[in-house]
């Protein structure tokens, strides 16, 4: 499940994607990942936020792991308890009109990090 799903700045947030074949023979799927503020996404074992699975039989599923890191705070932002939405798309290759969307959402979580400048 992805409730709860967050990590503090500087972190990544950790889900997995399961994709099964329901198809009569091997197929191909292609899995792409976005957030609206274009955080880095992982899938996989790689640091891409694209992957092309290798074919997987009739009835075969395969986890998929996706790891969101959510950035370091720059002028406040993102604040604590903010949301983004994380869009994946997983396409068969050989049909671009069978696909499926997942829409989890990040939570940036409190982070006890800082540093204090005294002059």
């Amino acid at each position: 499940g992805t409730a709860g799903l967050g990590a503090r700045p500087g972190h990544g947030a950790l889900f997995s994607l399961s994709v099964l074949n329901l198809g009569n023979g091997p197929s191909v799927y292609n899995i792409s990942c976005e957030t609206p503020n274009r955080w880095s996404v992982e899938l996989g074992d790689g640091n891409s936020s694209s992957l092309t699975l290798e074919p997987l039989a009739r009835l075969q599923f395969l986890p998929v792991s996706v790891r969101v890191n959510v950035p370091l705070v720059v002028d406040g932002l993102p604040a604590a308890g903010t949301k983004e939405a994380i869009s994946c798309t997983t396409t068969h290759t050989g049909a671009s009109g069978m696909f499926t969307v997942e829409s989890p959402e990040i939570e940036v979580f409190v982070s006890q990090e800082f540093t204090v400048d005294l002059y």
